[in-house]
């Protein structure tokens, strides 16, 4: 599984490439990669930490 710290490594990569990148479009595409590896980032953290997963289910459950 990979970890948190590879998926916020790629969104700064992204948005690296998003401030150089050359029109709008181009922009929004690495925008839009940086935001779902930063999501991959939280998911990755979140199942990291078993007693967050175990919390997250008994207040679902209620």
């Amino acid at each position: 599984m990979k970890t948190a710290s590879y998926y916020l490594r790629l969104s700064v990569e992204y948005e690296e490439a998003a401030a150089q990148a050359a029109d709008r479009f181009s922009r929004h595409q690495f925008l839009t990669l940086a935001n779902s590896y930063l999501t991959l980032a939280r998911s990755a953290e979140f199942l990291s930490r078993p007693q967050l997963l175990r919390a997250h289910r008994q207040q679902k459950e209620t």
